[in-house]
């Protein structure tokens, strides 16, 4: 059923691009085709509609939209639709088509409720454009051919949008669980509003005493669902640890794989050497000296490794505690005393102080800058003053006058 209302959208959407090819022409040199494809798009929805089953019968607005559409058909094709009266006949046929689309995804949202709105916007969208078809006021300076194309291709794109979220012959169980979900909210709604009812009958203790039972089981019915999962995942566990045991084998299943293996490594039997060819033969080598062998040390050799050949005395404590210890130094040998004057010349102390009692001659005497007044007192000098105060100073002020003929003066 979905193909059939498929190919019946498709349809009537090349319907409506014959309009656009041609919509220089008047509708009467059309009419023909536009007949013979709305009395086929009629006929592919009423075989969905039939193909659909009692089980997952279509909305019966399938069948009222296709028995309009095929009337409307037959008015075309005998000529009966003026090229005044185009937009209107086609806009009370839209106008039809959008209603009969509404109708059909309300009936979508039962068994599908996530994707439903998906067709009700180009549901909307060809009932509002078929009422404004239905004024002559308003489309007067279009194009009725324009109006008619775009009539058929939303018409159409809305059958091919519906068939995709049609009720399927598998979704049947989908919509007896959409129904019986439908069915629980009501219940539970009913049940909520009962409830309230019953609270505002009571008085505040009454109240807030059943609020909290209802709490307390709201709670509870928590703990058991969180118990519920923490079983199942512990089933999943355990059952895949069941899944990942190791296959144990018995005694005789380990015995066979024993010997199987020992026979299947058992030498071979010396085949018979080939005869002498002209031309050179491999052969494959045999005696091959074993380096994993070679470096294995034999055990005669690992034992001596590991007990070696130490020799040694225990210590007797009593002979020592008994006797006493002699204890001996080596000798020192001390180097000969040398003096180190011994390898020099005797030192003449007269010509040393000569030396030193030598007059310096005047070049050779070191220059130097004598030190300033400033830089041997670092603070201002003060004045003397006979004033009291002066007087009861723990020290004294020096003053240095420096006359001409103070011996002084050059230093």
């Amino acid at each position: 059923m979905k193909i059939l209302t498929a190919l019946s959208g498709i349809l009537l959407a090349l319907g409506g691009g014959f309009c656009y090819m041609y919509q220089a022409y008047a509708f009467s040199s059309l009419a023909f085709v536009m007949g013979v494809i709305m009395f086929l798009a009629g006929i592919l929805c009423i075989a969905a509609y039939l193909v659909s089953g009692k089980a997952q019968r279509l909305p019966d607005t399938m069948l009222v939209e296709s028995i309009v559409t095929i009337l409307f058909g037959f008015a075309v094709l005998n000529n009966q639709v003026n090229d005044t009266m185009v937009s209107i006949f086609f806009g009370a046929w839209l106008t039809l088509a959008g209603a009969s689309r509404l109708s059909q995804s309300v009936a979508i949202s039962r068994y599908n409720p996530k994707e439903w709105v998906r067709v009700l916007p180009l549901a909307a969208i060809c009932t509002l454009l078929g009422t404004i078809m239905m004024m002559p006021t308003l489309v007067s300076t279009i194009n009725a051919l324009i109006l008619v194309g775009a009539a058929f291709i939303l018409d159409g794109l809305s059958q091919l949008i519906y068939s995709m979220y049609m009720q399927d012959s598998t979704d049947h169980e989908r919509a007896i669980e959409a129904a019986s979900r439908a069915q629980a909210k009501l219940e539970a709604a009913k049940e909520k509003n009962a409830q309230q009812q019953k609270l505002r009958s009571m008085d505040e203790a009454e109240r807030q005493a059943a609020l909290a039972q209802e709490r307390e089981k709201k709670r509870e019915a928590k703990d058991r669902a969180k118990e519920a999962k923490r079983i199942a995942k512990e089933e999943r566990r355990n059952a895949r640890r069941d899944l990942e045991k190791t296959l144990e084998l018995t005694e005789e299943e380990v015995a066979d794989i024993v010997r199987l293996t020992d026979s299947e490594f058992t030498e071979p039997e010396e085949a018979p050497a080939p005869e002498q060819s002209m031309y050179p033969t491999f052969r494959k080598p045999t005696d091959i000296p074993s380096l994993r062998a070679a470096s294995v040390i034999p055990e005669e050799e690992q034992e001596a490794e590991k007990k070696p050949d130490v020799s040694f005395t225990a210590i007797n404590l009593a002979e020592i505690e008994e006797s006493t210890p002699e204890v001996s130094f080596e000798a020192v040998v001390l180097p000969d005393i040398e003096l180190k004057s011994s390898d020099r010349d005797p030192v003449d102390r007269g010509q040393i102080m000569k030396e030193i009692n030598r007059e310096l001659k005047p070049e050779e005497a070191a220059t130097y800058t004598p030190l300033s007044l400033e830089e041997l007192v670092a603070e201002p000098m003060k004045t003397h003053t006979n004033q009291e105060a002066d007087n009861t100073r723990f020290t004294n002020t020096f003053v240095f006058n420096w006359d001409d003929d103070s011996p002084l003066k050059d230093i």
